[in-house]
Parts: structure tokens; C-alpha cells; sequence
């Protein structure tokens, strides 16, 4: 029995050990238990949040999400504007080409103009100095006409003065005087 005391302490110092291990564990247990709800209502807490923010992102994102599309049928629309646009280029480029071979052909026929004008007042230049060659023939033609006018005259008068004397020498006297002055002035006229 005694045997048996001792072995029934021994159970009751184990199981009372076992017991003040139990109630450290539990204790442990207990502090991790506090430690997990507080992390756990801090994640509920963050979780919240979360919550709030991608809401907050949902929202973002919607909106981007119009403008997105708004920004698309305006992009639409200026494409269509540039295929327009592009069209109206390739006419107008059309139109320039047509417009440089005019240029081109109006440039050659202007060097060609200007290469005939050109001769044109070599011919203009040289017909001039044959104007002012024949003018300056033409002056002394003119002066030798003039001269030879003057000598006509003076051979004419020197005719009629022959002849009047002539006349005043073959006169007959018995014709009156008054007549003879008469006659004189006829000449002087």
C-alpha cells in the first residue's frame, strides 16, 4: 500500500505537473488567441479598407473607362478626318503637279519668247543704226538740197536781173516812164 501511496503521489505530482504544463499552454495559447483576433481585426480592419479603396478604383476605372471610350470616338472621328483630309492632299497634289508641268511648259516658251525677243532687238539695235546712218545721209542730202535751193535762187535771180536788164536796155524811149515803173514793180513781186 505504501507502494501504492507513493505510486498514487507520483501520478498526482505527474498529473499535477502535466496540469501547471496544461494551464502555461493554455495560457500561451490563450495570449496567441488575443494575438490572432487583434492580427485578425486588423486584417478585417485592412480587408475594409481594401474594400473601400477598390471601390474607390472601380470607380476610377469606370470612369477611365468612358473617358477611354470617348477619347476613342474622338479618335474615330479624326481619323475619318484625316482620311479626308489625306484625300484632299492626293487632289491638291494632283492639282500642284498639273499646275508645275503648266509652269514648266510656260517657262520654255518664255525662254523661247525671250531668245526671239532677243534677236528682236539685235534686229531693233542694228535697224536703228541704220536709221541713224541714213538720217545723217539724209541731213547732209538736206543741206545739200538746201544749198542747192539757194543756188537756184540766185541763179534765178540773176536771171530775171539779166533780163530785166536786158529789157530796160532794149526799152523803147518813147514809152512813157510811169509805164517802165509799173513794170519794175511787177518784177519786185
Amino acid at each position: 500500500m505504501a507502494k501504492l501511496k507513493k505510486s498514487g503521489k507520483d501520478e498526482l505530482l505527474v498529473a499535477l505537473k502535466e496540469l501547471a504544463f496544461q494551464k502555461q499552454e493554455k495560457k500561451k495559447l490563450s495570449a496567441e488567441v488575443v494575438i490572432i483576433r487583434k492580427e485578425l481585426a486588423f486584417q478585417k480592419k485592412e480587408k475594409g479598407n481594401r474594400a473601400v479603396e477598390l471601390s474607390i478604383a472601380n470607380k476610377e476605372l469606370v470612369f477611365q473607362n468612358k473617358e477611354k471610350g470617348k477619347r476613342a470616338a474622338e479618335l474615330s472621328i479624326a481619323n475619318k478626318e484625316l482620311v479626308f483630309q489625306n484625300k484632299e492632299k492626293g487632289k491638291r497634289a494632283a492639282e500642284l503637279s498639273i499646275a508645275n508641268k503648266e509652269l514648266v511648259f510656260q517657262n520654255k516658251m518664255k525662254e523661247k519668247r525671250a531668245a526671239e525677243l532677243v534677236i528682236a532687238n539685235k534686229e531693233l539695235v542694228f535697224q536703228n543704226k541704220m536709221k541713224e546712218k541714213r538720217a545723217a545721209e539724209l541731213v547732209i542730202a538736206n543741206k545739200e538740197l538746201i544749198f542747192q535751193s539757194k543756188e537756184k535762187e540766185k541763179q534765178k535771180i540773176v536771171k530775171k536781173n539779166l533780163k530785166r536788164t536786158a529789157i530796160l536796155q532794149n526799152w523803147p524811149p518813147n514809152i512813157p516812164v510811169v509805164l517802165l515803173k509799173q513794170v519794175m514793180i511787177h518784177w519786185l513781186l
